[in-house]
């Protein structure tokens, strides 16, 4: 995937942050243009929407859900690798809403 090769060794969830609110992470990469305000609201709302369009949380919920019920097997280091993926797409998701202004529905998706 590309946004992988370009993080390099940083964490997907914070390679993004990095790049949409142009945190300064030394040698990982530059900054190619600075974008407009509402280039940047609009490019959000695009990854928010992918993110939701994917199903991948949803996916990753289930396949944690059928290890705890012991329907799929998995070793402690693989169940800790997912809990941590569904974290970080938890935390992405946060940090997009935060970024467009906006903020979970109470009861609504964490």
């Amino acid at each position: 995937m590309l946004l992988e090769r370009e993080a390099g060794a940083l964490s997907l969830s914070e390679y993004i942050r990095a790049r949409l609110f142009e945190q300064a992470i030394t040698g990982a990469f530059e900054f190619e243009e600075r974008l407009t305000p509402e280039a940047r609201q609009k490019m959000l709302a695009q990854i928010l929407a992918k993110l939701g369009e994917s199903g991948s949380g949803k996916s990753l919920s289930e396949l944690a859900e059928l290890a705890r019920l012991g329907l799929l097997q998995m070793s402690p280091d693989e169940q800790r690798a997912l809990s941590d993926a569904i974290a970080d797409l938890r935390e992405l998701r946060r940090d997009l809403l935060k970024a467009l202004g906006m903020r979970p529905k109470e009861g609504g998706a964490k």
